[in-house]
């Protein structure tokens, strides 16, 4: 699919996430599965389908930093966020704690949610109009993750409400790097 061909999806992309679906699509690294960060069921969906262990909170893409204000999330220092955002690098970021309860189903006992600020891109677009997204691998725990629809569809069939195909382009992408912030600022690489 090409840029043009993702950008004609966008409404379809937009429908199937806010009806609570869960989407293959390009992200800013690889492809992978998208659900509504907001829709608790989505997200518990999205751990049974690639019987992912519980304790392992899914990555966060974001649009905007001020979004980060409705998850419940600590704000880094404007120099973490010049430094690694926008791009590929997902922050290890510590949730407030009047959020911890109501995000649990997120967190996951974790604290702390890895988060993304993707390029300017329809990924971009699509968080603008329905908030952040919850993503994860297109695979089974343990399992080389999906670059295309095709290997997708092999991992979770019909269960995914809708595939969406990828160029080239994103084939040669890269899981993102992670790093956690600490309270202090530092920062440690995680992978």
């Amino acid at each position: 699919m090409t840029m043009n061909e993702l950008k004609s999806n966008k409404e379809k992309i937009i429908k199937k996430l806010i009806s609570g679906g869960i989407v293959f699509m390009p992200t800013n690294t690889i492809p992978g599965l998208i659900c509504l960060t907001s829709n608790i069921s989505a997200v518990n969906r999205l751990y049974e389908l690639k019987k992912r262990n519980k304790s392992k909170p899914p990555t966060i893409i974001i649009s905007k930093v001020h979004q980060l204000i409705s998850l419940g999330i600590e704000v880094p220092s404007e120099g973490v966020i010049s430094k690694y955002w926008p791009g590929k690098t997902s922050l290890v970021l510590e949730i407030k704690e009047d959020h911890i309860e109501e995000l649990y189903y997120l967190h996951r006992s974790q604290n702390s949610l890895a988060i993304r600020l993707a390029e300017e891109s329809i990924l971009t677009e699509i968080i603008d109009e329905v908030g952040p997204l919850a993503t994860s691998s297109a695979n089974f725990e343990g399992e080389k993750p999906a670059l295309d629809a095709y290997q997708a569809r092999l991992y979770f069939g019909d269960s995914v409400e809708l595939y969406v195909d990828c160029d080239d382009m994103y084939k040669n992408n890269q899981a993102s790097t992670i790093l956690k912030v600490n309270k202090d600022g530092s920062v440690i690489k995680i992978r």
